[in-house]
């Protein structure tokens, strides 16, 4: 059923009306995964995101506010998701090696990208180019999972590179696992799990293996 202004304000089912604002942004949010990984950033209107998320358009404007917005939210939802997926991972795997733990955090990124193609459309592509504040977006998730590696890289006996230089190595891990997460999108996901998280581990051991 299409929630209307009529009931908006008045406790429903037990909900505060903060409660509902709350849930239909998040429902605009889960229908914006599913309509701009179906259909392209580029395609997406605002009606459609409303009719998959059974709202009208007054409550998109109000809990997001425009196309680009949601977007951004929608990318922030994703990231934010993948990061406590891979953390939680790591945290829960009783290995302090860092190949291993480059390992789990590689298999939960690939196989996260796999098992919802929709999500992984919009990390890898869609959120390219589209405004200088996504684009902001993109680089603070690029940070933040290079300080996971920097995290991860920092449990071996010696650096793997100079300090002045970590910044810049991690960031092009980084870069490295995103493309050749594209590449295995662009293939259909062809290819066994087991042997993209090998290709993606190679170059990881590569540097950290390398001494000061």
């Amino acid at each position: 059923m299409v929630e209307t202004a009529k009931t908006a304000g008045r406790p429903y089912r037990g909900a505060s009306a903060d409660e509902r604002r709350d849930e239909r942004k998040r429902r605009l949010i889960e229908a914006g995964i599913k309509v701009i990984g179906r259909e392209g950033y580029a395609a997406t209107t605002v009606r459609a995101v409303c009719a998959e998320a059974g709202l009208t358009e007054r409550y998109f404007y109000e809990a997001i506010g425009d196309r680009e917005r949601l977007l951004g939210a929608v990318y922030a939802h994703l990231v934010q998701q993948l990061q406590a997926q891979i953390a939680q991972t790591i945290l829960a795997a009783g290995t302090e090696s860092p190949s291993e733990l480059a390992r789990l955090g590689l298999s939960g990124y690939f196989g996260a990208m796999r098992d919802n193609p929709d999500a992984a459309r919009i990390l890898l592509f869609e959120i390219l180019g589209v405004s200088p504040e996504v684009t902001r977006l993109s680089q603070s998730a690029v940070a933040d999972f290079a300080m996971l590696i920097r995290m991860t890289a920092r449990r071996l006996p010696q650096p793997a590179v100079p300090d002045q230089l970590e910044d810049l190595v991690t960031a092009g891990l980084v870069g490295s696992v995103v493309f050749i997460a594209m590449s295995w999108f662009m293939e259909g996901f062809k290819r066994d799990l087991d042997d993209v998280v090998e290709s993606a581990l190679t170059i990881f051991n590569a540097v950290v293996a390398a001494k000061a």
